[in-house]
């Protein structure tokens, strides 16, 4: 094991047979680098290293991309954030503590985490995290070893607004609501009366905990359902219907009474009507 965190493999004159900087996982370190087609995976949650619904790559085209992946599926369904510059070679983390994409000939094209780190002191590492985030974290070298490592840098700024894709399960997963609150952390939870579908993974989305409305009744339902509203949110994508010049307990009526609809959006006197979806 190297001082950079290298883990290799080599004979008696020093040639590598193998070296972990090759095969990165969800993290790399300084002097570390990614080669065209190499890629970082988030894993599936806090607890869970599977591969999960993230990825960093940089493509064959010299693209470097963030992708939402369909899991278990591992297939990409769409970019929330790129540095398109066609000519890309290698992303390059270096010991300053900067991360941005070269061209062949070794001159920068464009800043991932630009900021530098000012000091030698502190142990550095930049992880795609399981939301989706790739963040550049670092730690003090004197401190205990059970200290906490510090958020230095990431990006995308607001996970929650990039994803904008209009299939898959967006930041949080299906039914889910995403709130982006520091640096550190993307809280997403469930809406009212909704449960996750699983425990242990959050990003799997949540059901309906209420017997859902029926289209097969031959009287409406409509007095049985109530409204909770939940303000400064959105419901992006998805919708079938828009309601214009009404007013908010229109809007909840015109819901009321459609039994495809799961939630009404009112925003400056328009009414909009999405199915269940993504959060």
């Amino acid at each position: 094991m190297l001082d950079t965190g290298n883990f290799v493999l080599a004979i008696r004159n020093s040639t590598y047979l193998w070296q972990s900087f090759d095969h990165p996982t969800d993290t790399i370190l300084p002097t570390q680098t990614l080669n065209i087609n190499s890629s970082l995976f988030a894993k599936l949650t806090a607890t869970n290293y599977s591969e999960g619904r993230f990825k960093f790559t940089l493509g064959s085209c010299g693209n470097l991309m963030l992708f939402t992946i369909n899991y278990p599926f591992k297939s990409i369904i769409s970019a929330y954030w790129s540095l398109q510059t066609g000519n890309g070679f290698q992303v390059i983390f270096n010991q300053s503590g900067s991360i941005y994409l070269a061209a062949k000939n070794g001159s920068m094209l464009g800043s991932v985490l630009p900021e530098t780190v000012q000091t030698q002191d502190v142990y550095q590492r930049a992880t795609l995290d399981y939301d989706g985030v790739l963040r550049h974290y670092t730690h003090q070298k004197e401190t205990d070893s059970s200290s906490d490592w510090y958020t230095f840098n990431f990006m995308p700024l607001n996970i929650c607004t990039v994803i904008k894709e209009s299939i898959g399960g967006g930041a949080c997963g299906f039914n889910r609501l995403g709130k982006h609150e520091d640096a550190a952390h993307t809280n997403c939870s469930c809406p009212p009366s909704y449960i996750p579908v699983d425990q242990d993974d959050e990003r799997k989305g949540c059901k309906q905990n209420f017997a859902p409305h029926s289209c097969d009744k031959v009287s409406s339902e409509a007095d049985i359902f109530e409204f909770q509203e939940l303000p400064n949110t959105d419901w992006p994508g998805g919708n079938y219907e828009r309601l214009r010049s009404v007013n908010k307990e229109q809007c909840k009526q015109s819901c009321l009474v459609d039994c495809f609809c799961a939630a009404a959006l009112f925003h400056k006197g328009s009414c909009f009507g999405p199915r269940p979806q993504r959060g």
